[in-house]
């Protein structure tokens, strides 16, 4: 559904809806994360969306405080990106992270994701986000 779609249809549909409705542009603050709750079972926080690391904590929170279910999403992005999402990974549901792995330029390096498992044990840095520069 389009963000912006009235409440009401929201919550008309995820009451008949045979499979969870997840709101993404749609949550972009904690306080979109409760009226999520209203026509929503889970909600796809984004970083980028949610004006970065602080944003998207409080977001989560907030989603989670209104029983909702979550997922931490990307655009294409960079690794730096990705790498402040991944830190955030216990908070949540669901991860689609991958917007690093869909450019060839990337000049930062982070979080490496085999296999579909996230990790941080070959990053260069020891602390902070743990991104370096490639070299």
């Amino acid at each position: 559904m389009p963000a912006g779609t009235a409440r009401a249809d929201l919550t008309w549909l995820k009451a008949r809806a045979p499979l969870p409705l997840m709101a993404d542009e749609s949550c972009l603050t904690p306080e979109a994360a409760a009226q999520c709750a209203e026509g929503f079972h889970a909600v796809n926080v984004k970083l980028v969306k949610t004006a970065g690391v602080r944003g998207a904590l409080a977001t989560l929170r907030a989603a989670r405080r209104a029983g909702l279910r979550t997922m931490l999403g990307c655009m294409v992005e960079t690794s730096i990106l990705i790498s402040a999402a991944a830190h955030l990974a216990e908070l949540t549901d669901y991860l689609d992270l991958d917007g690093n792995l869909l450019i060839t330029n990337d000049p930062y390096c982070g979080v490496a994701a085999e296999r579909g498992v996230l990790s941080f044990v070959g990053a260069a840095e020891r602390s902070g986000l743990r991104v370096g520069r490639r070299v």
